[in-house]
């Protein structure tokens, strides 16, 4: 996050080994751009960070936190709250499962850095890094319903001219937006694309719901379960019989010592306590007595 603009930028990583590499290309990639140079990194004390002969050699000071000091870098834990309550939020909106969170946190940066904030006298981040204001144009509802356009290639005369899939986002350097396709469930980029911004196709699909993470959608195929939600991909079928009713029609189990045949208990039956105080009428019987 830069301290000037307040511009964000989101590296997804596999492993924090990853960090050394991504920093220096992102210092690169500041000078090359911006013709300027980094002065200044703020960050934790994680080890990933722990590249003085580096920050040296650039002349750059990097500023590093106390232990269980959060509030020294209050920024970017600031920012780093923000992003995850927006990110929720489009989920939500969408019903889409958390396996689409990168999508979605890729999509909140972009949409933080074109809205106007009051830090910077109601300009947007993007405006006051690049001088220029964003084509607010482009954008379209997270998650919602859309239809691509084909490839000519190889397509015959009665195949479909569009598929129908769901909005992702954008895609990187590219003039092109990200979606889920529903018809092969791979996620593909394209830009012929028309969009239907009140219709989100994963929806919870009542009429066969098992608990609240069953989908009426395929994920991806390469969909990787390492949370604790459970999606089932199939509808459930409904039972011509109740679950209880074999319990209940079976015969009751056998105790061993004991007859088959069920016996009655010879205990007398009594009325409740609580009826001392009323007048009742019961049967007259041998193990019955009444009040």
């Amino acid at each position: 996050m830069d301290d000037f603009s307040l511009y964000t930028w989101i590296i997804l990583l596999h492993n924090k080994s990853e960090v050394r590499n991504h920093i220096l290309k992102f210092i690169a990639y500041a000078e090359n751009q911006f013709q300027t140079t980094v002065q200044i990194i703020r960050t934790d004390n994680g080890i990933e960070f722990a590249m003085k002969d580096f920050f040296s050699s650039k002349g750059i000071i990097h500023q590093t936190t106390c232990v269980e000091t959060p509030e020294q870098n209050d920024i970017v834990e600031r920012k780093h709250q923000h992003l995850l309550n927006v990110t929720r939020a489009l989920l939500f909106q969408a019903n889409l499962p958390p396996f689409f969170w990168d999508f979605a946190v890729q999509h909140v940066a972009l949409l933080i850095n074109c809205i106007p904030t009051p830090f910077l006298r109601n300009t947007s981040p993007y405006e006051k890094l690049n001088g220029k204001l964003f084509d607010l144009s482009c954008l379209h509802v997270f998650g919602c319903l859309c239809y691509s356009n084909t490839l000519t290639a190889h397509r015959k005369k009665l195949d479909a001219h569009s598929v129908h899939g769901i909005f992702l986002g954008f895609q990187p350097n590219t003039k092109g937006y990200l979606f889920l396709n529903l018809t092969n469930h791979n996620i593909e980029v394209s830009r012929h694309i028309v969009f239907h911004e009140d219709h989100f196709p994963y929806k919870m699909n009542t009429a066969h719901q098992k608990n609240h993470n069953d989908l009426s959608l395929p994920l991806p195929p390469n969909y990787d379960s390492n949370c604790d939600f459970s999606f089932d991909l199939a509808p459930l079928e409904t039972p011509t019989h109740h679950p209880l009713e074999a319990v209940l029609d079976a015969p009751p189990p056998l105790e061993v010592g004991m007859d088959a045949h069920p016996r009655r208990s010879t205990r007398p039956r009594r009325p409740p306590t609580y009826l001392e105080d009323f007048q009742t009428e019961l049967p007259l019987t041998n193990n019955v007595s009444t009040k």
